[in-house]
């Protein structure tokens, strides 16, 4: 089951980058992301004051900024290589969590993992051309992007440990 489950989840996130470029045809890029975050918004539920900061948290940096410019970097750069840059979050968490909040350490194991879901990440998703001719600001909102989500999954394993995951979705 739990196997059958990590395999829904990593076809279910990974088919995102296309889903977003495929819901730009036609359709500006933020209304398309607004139309699915509000396709996706749940009820409003009660939550701890930690909570109402990691919904304020995660409205700013991750739904806000950081979705934007995926967004717009998807319309100047191939969504493989957002995804490629994207790959870079969990490395990204790793060192904040361990020399950032020093909420975990960075063990030999968590480091392989990392490297190797990286490295697995770019052989699928790294473009022919690679990054040379792609265009840099593209690329820069796409890592910029990548870094806000990691800032605000810090902070979310932070501040909202008491609260329904469901409920700070939601809001």
């Amino acid at each position: 089951m739990t196997t059958a489950l990590y395999a829904a989840v990593c076809l279910i996130w990974g088919s995102t980058w296309l889903v977003i470029r495929l819901g730009m045809n036609g359709i500006p890029s933020f209304l398309s992301a607004g139309l699915r975050f509000t396709l996706a918004a749940g009820l409003s539920w009660r939550m701890t004051a930690d909570g109402r900061k990691s919904v304020l948290m995660a409205g700013f940096l991750n739904f806000g900024a950081a979705y934007a410019l995926v967004y717009w970097s998807e319309m100047r750069v191939a969504s493989g290589l957002v995804a490629s840059l994207y790959a870079l979050e969990p490395l990204t968490i790793a060192l904040l969590t361990a020399f950032v909040t020093r909420t975990e350490r960075l063990t030999r194991g968590k480091a392989a993992g990392v490297a190797i879901g990286v490295a697995g990440t770019l052989l699928v998703c790294w473009p022919e051309s690679g990054v040379a001719g792609a265009d840099a600001w593209g690329l820069t909102a796409a890592l910029a992007s990548m870094l806000l989500a990691s800032v605000n999954l810090v902070a979310q394993s932070l501040w909202s440990r008491r609260d329904d995951a469901r409920v700070l979705n939601a809001w």
